[in-house]
């Protein structure tokens, strides 16, 4: 069995010098200066409290706008496995807030271990979330996980450390969809039995690969290709979500759509939310980018004003031809 402890911990930028703080925090909800926000639900039991002390089976990243999906999912389905996210969390909030250094420990259970009887071994990592769009782009391990953020800059620096470590952190460690759809084929039919699922579970699952290689027209091949495979090998769930997200794509082919506001006046929203309505507002007549749709409710739109100021922003679906 594998037992992973997630530590996690709130932070506050309170100056304008944008500073990285150390704070902590009891708390199943945990906000980051991006707007996104980490959620922790389903805790443990009785009996794995008396094990593992108190935490969160479940870790679920939201985004600004309100989308939503588990972190490290991949590791939650390990057979008789439980991820354990404790309640005191403590990532490190880079500088600008734009990146959180996430400490985890993974540990198993030997049976036997050296004594002769059953015992935890355990490593500690160190992935790196940008907060922005919940992507892990890396994971490391061992004495680059005991650094901390330079004062100024997204720099992660180790003490006593040499070389440029925020070079290894901040680089993208996994596959984009055009490469881990490339060497699936490659492996595909091969004796050691590579599976596509094998392929994602090793970038932390298709959502962290949609978050950190979102579908465009230079990679929308290889994940129609991802989607059809998954369907054929009845991954139902991991296909409806890369469908889900091919669908929203509007621009997917290069192609912007153009739209005409058909109301006297559309309100625009920071969110797919009818709560999250702003006081900026369109008439009739004026044209919008349309950049995605949801649920056939909600449009993602760009609109650019007169003095050419350009604005992202949630509109009704229904405000518009």
């Amino acid at each position: 069995m594998i037992y992973i402890r997630f530590h996690f911990m709130q932070c506050l930028l309170a100056t304008l010098m944008l500073t990285a703080l150390t704070c902590f925090a009891k708390s199943n909800h945990i906000a980051f200066p991006s707007g996104a926000a980490v959620d922790f639900s389903s805790p443990l039991s009785k009996k794995e409290r008396a094990l593992f002390g108190p935490g969160w089976k479940v870790a679920t990243y939201t985004n600004a706008e309100g989308e939503e999906f588990n972190l490290f999912p991949a590791e939650t389905q390990a057979d008789g496995g439980v991820v354990i996210f404790e309640d005191s969390y403590s990532p490190q909030i880079s500088p600008t807030g734009k990146y959180a250094v996430l400490d985890i420990l993974k540990a198993g259970i030997v049976d036997p271990g050296p004594s002769g009887k059953p015992e935890v071994q355990s490593r500690q990592y160190c992935p790196v979330l940008e907060t922005k769009t919940g992507c892990v782009i890396s994971n490391q391990s061992g004495e680059i996980c005991g650094g901390q953020w330079q004062v100024h800059g997204d720099r992660w620096i180790v003490p006593g450390g040499a070389g440029d470590t925020d070079l290894v952190m901040l680089k993208y460690q996994f596959k984009d969809a055009n490469t881990l759809w490339k060497e699936y084929v490659a492996a595909r039919g091969k004796s050691f039995g590579y599976s596509l699922k094998d392929a994602l579970s090793s970038n932390l699952g298709v959502a962290n690969l949609v978050a950190c290689d979102s579908p465009k027209e230079s990679n929308v091949d290889s994940y129609k290709n991802i989607l059809m495979e998954l369907r054929s090998k009845r991954d139902l769930d991991d296909a409806e979500y890369i469908e889900k997200k091919l669908h929203s794509t509007t621009s997917i082919h290069g192609r912007v759509e153009e739209r005409r506001v058909v109301v006297p006046r559309a309100f625009l929203f920071d969110k797919p939310d009818l709560t999250s309505r702003t006081k900026t507002y369109l008439i009739k007549g004026d044209v919008v980018k349309l950049l995605e749709t949801r649920d056939t409710e909600w449009a993602k739109i760009q609109y650019t004003g007169k003095n050419r100021i350009v604005i992202e922003k949630w509109i009704s679906a229904k405000s518009l031809n």
